[in-house]
């Protein structure tokens, strides 16, 4: 693919360009480059390993300046033997063919997703900083990086995949308590300039409310929503100006209305998934998000609500017609006796089923399994005790009670759910 900061460099800045790549590429100990200032040398290097990622064994060099010579030369320094760095390239190469095969024949908006999810499903983020986490080997060989590894890492796999991509990099803001640059990427999906920071929704998605989920906050975002956030870049990169296409609006999951979460809240509690939104209301406040936060209880309610009744009517059919269900369907009196005992059992199947299936949106599935087997448990309890001495009918009851249990558990569970913390006078 294109190497953007080759095209904005000057003629002498490109042959120096020119000089490392070919070097480092030799695996060389030295060479002669064009000289250049000290500073100036260093942001060429730099923005030749932006344009090639590929090029991860080079973290640093010296250079030995000679006052009456046109050139310099070159000592870059390899975080790895030669013959590892072999090894490594070799695995490297084979690891993104693997990976991109399945999304060869995607279009360009959906292979961008599918870089950008597998960044975010199996890449940790490395506080520890490792100097490896800073090149593709970190991401794409030890499921670890920081976000320039990271960044790297999704031009590797867009070059791979056919879609241009570049690496964006701002600058450090002590004032604002902010130690680090960072790195992330700029794509041209259907001819368009779009940010693309994986980095930012990674951490997002691992710390997301009860479980981990793919967050898209920084997909395809326009250059006033990402500056919001991050700092002005220091280096050329394209203008990005659509901001339309921008994940959520993509997905029709970013709202102005408070009715519109209202009514996307009770379709997610339907569902049990978890919902996730983007807020373009205006500010948001105390206020608003309280108001947010309402409207999704209220959602809950109504989808109880709902199935607690429907629950009861299912009751009152099977009550009132389960004599006729045994003698016409069955043919056996004893079978309508059955049929209205587990007439009970409706409106707790009900209720159950729709509190786990919240309680799963809510990115708690390993509590919903605990409180379904906690039911379970109760149900064989029946089986082994009752019914030697009462019969069938043990069984029967035990659903009931399993299926109490199960209500009354995930209704505990979604009571105990985190509120927002109140604002100190």
């Amino acid at each position: 693919m294109e190497p953007y900061y080759y095209t904005k460099m000057s003629k002498p800045q490109q042959a120096v360009y020119y000089a490392i790549y070919q070097g480092l590429m030799a695996l060389s100990d030295s060479f002669q480059v064009p000289k250049l200032e000290g500073r100036e040398l260093s942001d060429v290097f730099f923005q030749l390993r932006l344009d090639h990622p590929e090029i991860f064994w080079a973290e640093g060099f010296h250079y030995r300046y000679y006052q009456d010579s046109a050139n310099i030369t070159f000592l870059p320094e390899y975080i790895f033997e030669k013959g590892k760095i072999k090894e490594h390239q070799k695995a490297l190469k084979a690891r993104v063919e693997k990976l991109v095969r399945p999304a060869m024949k995607l279009s360009e908006w959906e292979k961008e997703k599918y870089v950008h999810d597998f960044i975010c499903e199996n890449v940790h983020y490395d506080k520890l900083k490792k100097s490896y986490s800073h090149e593709i080997i970190g991401p794409l060989g030890q499921g670890v990086g920081v976000c320039e590894g990271i960044a790297k890492s999704v031009k590797v796999l867009c070059d791979a995949l056919g879609i241009w991509c570049m690496i964006a990099i701002c600058g450090n803001n002590p004032e604002k308590g902010i130690k680090y640059r960072h790195t992330w990427n700029i794509v041209k999906i259907g001819g368009t300039y779009y940010h693309l920071d994986a980095t930012f929704d990674n951490t997002l998605g691992k710390h997301s409310f009860g479980a981990k989920e793919i967050r898209y906050d920084y997909f395809n975002l326009d250059d006033k929503n990402i500056f919001r956030d991050h700092e002005p870049l220091i280096a050329p990169a394209p203008a990005c100006t659509d901001g339309d296409h921008f994940y959520y609006k993509e997905k029709k999951m970013s709202f102005t209305k408070t009715e519109d979460v209202y009514k996307r809240s009770l379709q997610a509690a339907k569902k049990g998934k978890m919902l996730t939104f983007h807020w373009r209301g205006g500010y948001l406040t105390r206020a608003v998000l309280d108001e947010l936060l309402d409207l999704i209880k209220k959602a809950v309610q109504k989808t109880t609500q709902l199935c607690v009744i429907l629950g009861l009517l299912c009751t009152l059919g099977f009550l009132l017609g389960g004599n006729w269900i045994g003698i016409h369907l069955f043919h056996n009196a004893l079978a309508g006796l059955y049929v209205r005992t587990l007439s009970w059992n409706c409106p707790f199947l009900f209720l159950a089923t729709t509190l786990c299936s919240i309680l799963h949106g809510l990115g708690k599935p390993t509590l919903t399994m605990l409180i379904n087997l906690s039911g379970a448990i109760l149900r064989i309890g029946f089986i082994f005790v009752g019914i030697p001495r009462i019969g069938l009918s043990a069984y029967l009851w035990g659903m009931l009670a399993s299926q109490i249990l199960i209500s009354g558990l995930a209704l505990i569970s979604l009571r105990k759910t985190p509120k927002l913390p109140k604002q100190s006078a």
